[in-house]
């Protein structure tokens, strides 16, 4: 990507030079045998400066388009922050797909303390906790109103934890707020 940014300035850094060194030989020529229409010398700059416009927005597309979406990094949860186990990924639309890196414990809810914010009304305050312990991750329902469901398992009880495995599906409050679990 540095190298097409790179290769992108330098031929727009080119081409006003070209057009500049043009005009003042076609003004040169003016006076001579050979006959050069005034408009020739603009002609030259309005091709470059169109030719400028098209190389930067093709820049830009490819910067949006290689560089990482913020939806690909973790948000870390826990710390230390450079390492985390696991990630929650956000499933769908629900809460912009982002993915969330449990480092030891995450609590979601839709209360504003809660690690994962979820505002969902079906969402009970403090619904569920994510936890990571001698090498596994485990989810448990805090007492929630309507429950958390792990696919293929059903309800699991309250305070009761569970194991999750890498691809792990669970919602809570209702089945459009999923994460699936990916493991490192």
């Amino acid at each position: 990507m540095k190298n097409v940014f790179r290769t992108a300035t330098v031929g727009m850094l080119s081409l006003p030079t070209i057009a500049a060194l043009a005009l003042p030989a076609s003004a040169s020529r003016v006076g001579s045998s050979e006959t050069v229409s005034s408009g020739s010398g603009w002609m030259i700059v309005l091709i470059a400066a169109a030719v400028l416009a098209l190389i930067a927005v093709l820049v830009v597309l490819l910067m949006k388009k290689g560089g990482a979406s913020q939806s690909d990094q973790p948000i870390m949860i826990g710390k230390p922050k450079d390492k985390h186990h696991a990630t929650l990924e956000a499933q769908g639309a629900f809460l912009g797909g982002k993915h969330y890196g449990i480092v030891t414990k995450a609590v979601i809810g839709r209360s504003s303390s809660a690690d994962i914010h979820v505002n969902e009304p079906k969402v009970s305050g403090t619904h569920c906790q994510v936890t990571w312990e001698n090498g596994a991750l485990y989810l448990t329902d805090l007492g929630s109103t309507n429950g958390t469901v792990v696919a293929g398992t059903g309800t699991i009880p309250a305070r009761m934890p569970v194991r999750l495995y890498p691809d792990s599906v669970f919602w809570i409050g209702e089945e459009r707020c999923a994460f699936r679990v990916k493991m490192k």
